[in-house]
């Protein structure tokens, strides 16, 4: 790569001394596109400042040829549009990418009516960026349809000619299993990422230097999702896989693969907890956050909404060992970071807000500072309660998920009539999301349970209490039998609630129940042979 840009430096600054000598329209168009080219491989490295300046120059020129010959250069300056959006994006200038991204599907668009065979890979290409713009603003339900596009065009061409298109199919695949993610479609999700890693992995076996950074980023996408729909074992394979591609990259190029390893830790991380290995999350969730940091204090635009997601994690990560105290601080400092980033972009991270927000309260009651907890639980509930309206296939699991923290938080301060409507709005929301996809939200159904007990038990509703539990358990048994090291934690505290409850109400406990989870917990405990 260095060699390359090299190269391209020598004849730009060719072009440029004979386009001030002989400004015509032919030497001035050559010397944008080397200016693009140069560009491009400055943003490959992580050059992203001076990739910005030379990607508007030549926006610059092109944007002139046009006007002087309006027949002409409508092509090269759609990609050179297409190229600044690109280097704005990374900048974390996003407000500003948008409008070059439309731009260059609207050029494109018009070229390919003229000239389909040569103009569509193009215009795949520029519905592929704007999707991505779009998304990165908040607006994902507009960004599907581009996305769903450009994954339709690409499609067509790699059947045609599979050795130029499959990289391109690969990348649209990508995209749209994170977008449909986005929007909560986690079944449909699956297939995309799934197709764009197999892509991806027979092209990097061919070409590893090419496609290995390629094939990462797909195992990432495809490990989010894995984890979304409750497969964790796939999901922390994937997970372990990308982490280790990136380093590996990123040792070689640190400014180009960095922010790419920082998100691998991340969910590396979230990967480990999932599983409940927890003590072993903690080192890469810390290290996210230290590469992040460092990110962010060269570039606050681009890195500081990364920071804060991994601030977040690893106050979850802190608190799952029992650190409670130092939890709280990147906690907070996540939701002051999300606050500001909502003020500018409210589309875009008000839902970051809402979660930094549901984990702040809980960080604060941990610490037994249960009055402060109240105010950001109410807001979470707020927050995702708005946008569960707008997008419930996206928002009604975070929703149940605050509602549930929220009816604990009242409950503690002992409004306890209050927390009782939370909890079972929460249980009413996990029924059928646990019944659409048992291995996503069956735990979740169980934890609502747990939480509406205890509103219960408060209100001297005891029968009531063992009975919400005694469901909790049956939800969970099957995630249980199959995960016992990432569910004993759950599980245990349901049956010594469930316990406590029927003997408080006098009722005997269903011991057929209990029996099949003794079962389980005697098989975790048994040393294996």
């Amino acid at each position: 790569m260095n060699d390359e840009l090299q190269q391209i430096r020598l004849v730009g600054q060719e072009l440029g001394e004979l386009s001030k000598a002989q400004p015509s329209l032919e030497v001035q168009p050559r010397l944008a596109a080397c200016l693009s080219n140069l560009a491009n491989a400055l943003g490959s490295l992580g050059r992203r400042n001076e990739a910005l300046v030379l990607a508007k120059g030549a926006i610059e020129i092109y944007r002139a040829a046009v006007q002087k010959e309006p027949g002409r250069f409508g092509e090269e300056l759609a990609g050179s549009l297409n190229n600044l959006a690109n280097r704005l994006s990374e900048l974390g200038r996003r407000s500003e990418a948008l409008a070059p991204a439309q731009e260059a599907v609207a050029l494109y668009r018009a070229l390919a009516q003229e000239n389909p065979n040569a103009f569509k890979p193009n215009l795949a290409r520029s519905l592929n960026n704007l999707a991505n713009r779009l998304s990165e603003l908040g607006r994902r339900a507009e960004a599907l349809a581009p996305a769903q596009k450009a994954v339709e065009l690409r499609r067509a061409l790699a059947r045609q000619n599979p050795d130029a298109f499959q990289p391109a199919l690969a990348m649209s695949l990508n995209n749209l299993a994170a977008l449909l993610s986005e929007l909560g479609r986690r079944a449909e999700a699956l297939a995309p990422a799934q197709e764009a890693e197999e892509l991806y992995r027979a092209l990097a076996q061919e070409n590893p230097d090419a496609f290995q950074p390629a094939l990462a980023m797909a195992l990432n996408t495809l490990a989010i999702g894995l984890s979304e729909l409750g497969r964790r074992s796939e999901a922390l394979a994937s997970a372990q896989k990308a982490e280790e591609l990136y380093r590996a990259l990123a040792r070689q190029n640190p400014d180009a693969f960095q922010p790419d390893l920082a998100s691998a830790l991340n969910n590396l991380a979230i990967g480990l907890s999932e599983l409940g290995r927890r003590s072993e999350a903690l080192a890469p969730a810390q290290e996210a956050v230290e590469l992040r940091r460092a990110l962010a204090r060269q570039n606050p635009d681009a890195f500081q909404p990364a920071l804060a997601m991994s601030l977040n994690n690893l106050a979850n990560r802190l608190s799952e060992l029992g650190r409670r105290s130092e939890a709280l601080a990147p906690a907070q400092e996540a939701v002051e970071l999300y606050r500001a980033l909502a003020r500018q972009n409210p589309d875009a991270f008000r839902p970051d807000l809402a979660m930094s927000l549901n984990n702040l309260a809980i960080r604060l009651s941990e610490l037994g500072r249960r009055s402060e907890a109240l105010a950001p639980a109410q807001e979470a509930v707020e927050l995702r309660r708005a946008l569960a309206r707008q997008n419930p296939d996206a928002f009604q699991p975070a929703l149940a998920g605050s509602l549930d923290n929220l009816a604990i938080r009242l409950s503690e301060v002992g409004r306890r009539s209050e927390a009782l409507a939370p909890a079972q709005e929460a249980v009413e929301l996990y029924r059928p999301l646990a019944r659409q996809n048992p291995d996503a939200f069956r735990p979740d159904l169980a934890r609502s349970f747990g939480a509406m007990s205890q509103v219960l038990a408060g209100l001297g509703r005891h029968s009531e209490a063992a009975a919400a539990l005694a469901e909790g358990i049956d939800a969970l048994q099957s995630q249980f039998a199959r995960l016992p090291e990432a569910f004993a934690p759950l599980m245990e505290t349901l049956v010594q609630l469930y316990q406590e409850a029927a003997q408080t109400a006098g009722i005997e406990p269903d011991e057929t129940l209990l029996k099949h989870v003794k079962e389980v917990f005697d098989r975790l405990e048994k040393p294996s042979s």
